[in-house]
């Protein structure tokens, strides 16, 4: 279970900070992280000479889902006057971002951002 932890506290730590922001600073978040992982994983593609324009129009439709499932989720909260749906849905969408966000970095630099940021924190306490 610790390793579990340890491996994946920031994507834990991101998730916890979508699941407590309001909705508009909740798309600031998503769009950030979506803008951020497409530029990281273009570089990727670019790096390793495997860039595909489908591959890219993908992750287009995907972040668009992503914005429109919030909205729904949104909705459904109006509607059954519930605030359920869309901190849970933007915490998914967080840790997915993040996640793919380290595999990009890692890829393009060989280093895991992780480690560093594990090992300050590991020393602290």
């Amino acid at each position: 279970m610790k390793s579990i932890l340890h491996k994946y506290w920031i994507s834990l730590f991101a998730g916890l900070i979508a699941y407590f922001t309001p909705l508009r600073e909740t798309f600031m978040l998503v769009g950030g992280l979506v803008m951020f992982d497409f530029a990281t994983g273009v570089a990727k593609a670019i790096k390793s000479h495997t860039f595909r324009s489908s591959k890219a129009i993908q992750k287009f439709w995907v972040s668009f889902g992503y914005f429109v499932g919030i909205i729904v989720a949104k909705n459904l909260e109006v509607y059954f006057h519930q605030e359920v749906f869309v901190k849970p849905l933007v915490m998914i969408i967080a840790i997915t971002e993040i996640q793919s966000l380290r595999e990009n970095i890692q890829e393009l630099t060989k280093v895991d951002i992780i480690k560093p940021i594990a090992n300050f924190f590991n020393k602290k306490q």
